[in-house]
């Protein structure tokens, strides 16, 4: 299928942030709930902590904290300790907050401004990562990121559950509405959240265009591998692949980029 830059509602400035909110928090628990989906990118994200030579991770894109709130103990598990940093352009904060809590002590914080993935801030350090996150860029500024951790010598992990193929745009749309339903009682929700899911089904009706949109703007291994084509340097590595599903959760398509100063 080609690429279909369309509109995600979350992306857009006008969106209410209430609502933003309430799709992150739903994105949040649906990844932890839902089969801890990235789980097995934990031998990705300790690969390139290595060649990095940091256990700092600046997360991304962070929605609602997105799958670090288990994925910070498997790589305690894995021998890989991290910290980690959550941002986002339009931060979640109570989400954020929350995560922190549910997190490490002491070794998980958030940026309560707001971080452009394109040119992160100089204080900011440690490999950046990006969870179902990479297809809200179109291709310059996707590519700006990745330019932008290259000029920098800081690793990167672009990770994506979401496959632009016609069975799964049809999965999306079959699945999504009822993930919402099932999951919005254990957001604790307000008295707004169930009237805009059980009575006028705002937050369904957002979400699975926004999975659907999701789907269509994912970039291909092809399109990844072309995109740092020319970004090419002895003391810089990337990889580009994907993992296949297990069991009920999907294939994942990833992009690697990190230094070899620690292996030269």
């Amino acid at each position: 299928m080609k690429r279909r830059h369309l509109c995600e509602l979350e992306d857009q400035q006008w969106f209410p942030g209430s609502l933003r909110d309430a799709i992150t928090d739903f994105l949040r628990v649906a990844l932890v709930v839902g089969g801890r989906v990235y789980s097995p990118t934990v031998p990705l994200l300790e690969r390139v902590l290595k060649y990095a030579e940091t256990d700092q991770v600046v997360d991304l894109c962070s929605g609602g904290s997105g799958p670090w709130t288990h994925l910070q103990a498997e790589l305690d598990a894995a021998g890989c300790p991290v910290e980690i940093t959550l941002t986002d352009k339009y931060p979640n904060v109570d989400a954020l907050a929350a995560a922190v809590r549910d997190t490490a002590p002491g070794r998980t914080s958030y940026e309560t401004g707001s971080v452009d993935a394109t040119a992160v801030p100089t204080d900011l350090t440690g490999v950046r990562t990006l969870f179902t996150a990479f297809h809200h860029f179109r291709p310059p500024r996707a590519a700006a990121i990745v330019r932008d951790a290259y000029s920098r010598r800081s690793g990167i992990g672009v990770f994506e559950f979401t496959e632009r193929t016609p069975a799964a745009v049809a999965r999306t749309v079959l699945v999504a509405p009822l993930l919402v339903l099932l999951t919005m009682p254990k957001l604790r929700p307000t008295w707004p959240r169930l009237l805009l899911t059980y009575v006028v089904p705002v937050i369904p009706i957002a979400v699975t265009w926004d999975a659907v949109v999701s789907n269509l703007r994912t970039y291909t291994v092809d399109e990844l591998t072309e995109m740092v084509r020319e970004l090419d340097d002895q003391d810089y590595a990337w990889e580009v692949g994907m993992l296949p599903g297990e069991g009920r959760n999907p294939p994942i398509t990833y992009l690697l980029g990190y230094p070899l100063a620690a292996a030269a």
